[in-house]
């Protein structure tokens, strides 16, 4: 493996690892999004298709716990490349808006599994974008 292969790879889990961070953060942040989080219980793993980097997220009760290892995901959110992942991260962590649609259509990001809990899964993470966002200046003021 050559060393920017190996770090593309080192920079997709440590991705996923912060991303990981980003929604516990976020849940103790916002008891809006905490509620959220608790109505209703989901699996998913994040993974790359090129280099095989994993990481499995549950989300029981409200908390949110990650492994590398975990039993079988709900659904799936697998990047084409670790730079389309690490690219889609990045925007996501900064809270640019609708970062994963965007890398869906793209076809930057495969969503695999049950299509009910991809499309929740998506609205929680918009609520959770929204935490972060710059409120813009109302017009003329």
């Amino acid at each position: 493996m050559k060393p920017p292969e190996i770090a593309l790879k080192a920079g997709q889990g440590l991705f996923q690892y912060g991303f990981y961070w980003l929604i516990r953060f976020s849940s103790i942040k916002s008891p809006e999004f905490r509620q959220r989080l608790a109505e209703q219980d989901f699996t998913f793993e994040m993974k790359v298709k090129d280099t095989g980097v994993r990481r499995f997220f549950s989300v029981t009760g409200g908390k949110v716990r990650s492994a590398l290892f975990g039993g079988e995901p709900q659904f799936s959110l697998v990047w084409s490349t670790a730079a389309d992942g690490n690219k889609v991260m990045a925007d996501i962590m900064t809270a640019k808006p609708k970062a994963l649609m965007k890398a869906v259509m793209a076809s930057q990001l495969l969503l695999e599994g049950d299509a009910t809990q991809v499309g929740r899964f998506l609205e929680t993470l918009n609520k959770m974008n929204k935490l972060y966002r710059k409120k813009s200046a109302k017009p003329g003021k």
